[in-house]
């Protein structure tokens, strides 16, 4: 098993038993151990070093389940979605005004939602380096957050006199840009979040991003 895949096994782990493990330490090796598949590099190591713990008798996995066919966690409607620059986790934008952040592999949700948002949320992107993910909303703002903790980075992103429609990273991340019903875009400092510049007025700014 290469160095890859024994992470994607642990991030598996942690994503799978999240619960138990959050409530108490032991539970790590003691309540996840029978249920962990065959094939699971980290039940090999955990069966060394526990000998006498519950054994399940049929039903065992071979192997880690496929992703459902259905990833359920938002309240309401799905109006965007980017991968992370690694592939391993996706962020969805919901009319429930939330992104949450998901594990692509398995489709389970990772951490809480990232609340902070007073409308919709109708597009969300990663930053190149994967640390910081954007989101802007019906509510006339963007907001930066920290793709590993969730918490929002600074206060939100004001600017627009209206619903703000699409949102992007620059090739480097050195900045965003957002595009707004205002008729203007605007480019933004990717780590202070202030503007750069004055924003140019077009026509229609409707999916300039998306």
């Amino acid at each position: 098993m290469t160095l890859v895949n024994k992470i994607q096994d642990a991030c598996r782990f942690i994503n799978t038993f999240r619960t138990p493990i959050s409530m108490s330490t032991p539970h790590t090796y003691i309540s996840t151990q029978p249920f962990l598949p065959v094939e699971s590099h980290l039940s090999t190591i955990f069966s060394k070093w526990f000998t006498k713990g519950i054994k399940m008798q049929s039903g065992k996995l071979l192997s880690w389940p496929a992703p459902p066919l259905k990833w359920i966690g938002h309240t309401r409607g799905v109006n965007c979605i980017s991968y992370s620059p690694n592939g391993y986790y996706i962020v969805i934008g919901s009319l429930d005004q939330t992104p949450r952040i998901w594990d692509a592999e398995t489709g389970t949700v990772v951490g809480k939602p990232l609340e902070g948002h007073n409308g919709s949320v109708v597009s969300v992107a990663y930053s190149p380096d994967g640390r910081h993910i954007i989101s802007r909303s019906h509510d006339k703002t963007i907001r930066i957050w920290d793709s590993e903790t969730g918490v929002a980075i600074g206060e939100p992103l004001m600017g627009h006199n209206d619903k703000v429609m699409s949102v992007g990273y620059s090739a480097d991340g050195r900045h965003t840009i957002s595009g707004s019903y205002d008729r203007t875009i605007r480019i933004w400092d990717g780590e202070k979040g202030s503007p750069v510049g004055k924003p140019p007025e077009v026509c229609a700014v409707c999916c300039l991003l998306s």
